[in-house]
């Protein structure tokens, strides 16, 4: 809690330099941290109390219910909210393992989203669901939204999708 108040009240990103944030959620691993961290992801602060508080989330498999993955959802849809906590929200779904056909149809029209960072964490999550040859249409539309883009995740993990299609 030190640590992550300390970044966040200062509205500064955890930084992967030098903190594993794998690490820090494994360590923290209790309901208690849970609730308080669901505490700051629920913030209407500075957006980065969210960010910080979704990415450690994430990592936090064991304690997730219906109460995170429809936060997520919510902030993902969200135009008004930042693309980095709506980008953090789909790779966070990702690594949950909230990459069902329900999920996906929830967020579908993000595959429209002019917002690099939106359609980096929409192809993520895509290519990390196990239903991927049903999405493989929107990832190949995608194609020629990236030349555009400047992010090399938008590229990166819409070229893994694709690569990952298996029909």
């Amino acid at each position: 809690e030190t640590i992550f108040e300390k970044y966040t009240k200062r509205k500064i990103w955890l930084d992967r330099e030098r903190i594993d944030y794998e690490e820090m959620a494994h360590f923290a691993k209790t309901k208690e941290t849970y609730n308080y961290l669901m505490d700051f992801a629920r913030s209407k602060e500075h957006f980065v109390y969210r960010h910080n508080a979704i990415l450690l989330l994430g990592m936090m498999k064991e304690l997730a219910d219906n109460a995170l993955h429809n936060l997520l959802v919510q902030y993902a849809i969200d135009e008004s909210e930042n693309s980095n906590v709506r980008d953090e929200c789909l790779y966070a779904l990702a690594q949950l393992g909230e990459t069902d056909m329900e999920t996906i149809d929830k967020l579908i029209h993000l595959k429209d989203s002019s917002d690099e960072k939106v359609l980096s964490g929409f192809y993520y999550l895509i290519k990390e669901s196990t239903n991927i040859d049903i999405y493989v249409d929107i990832l190949l539309d995608g194609i020629h939204k990236t030349r555009e883009f400047t992010l090399v995740d938008v590229r990166r993990n819409l070229k893994q999708g694709i690569e990952n299609v298996t029909s």
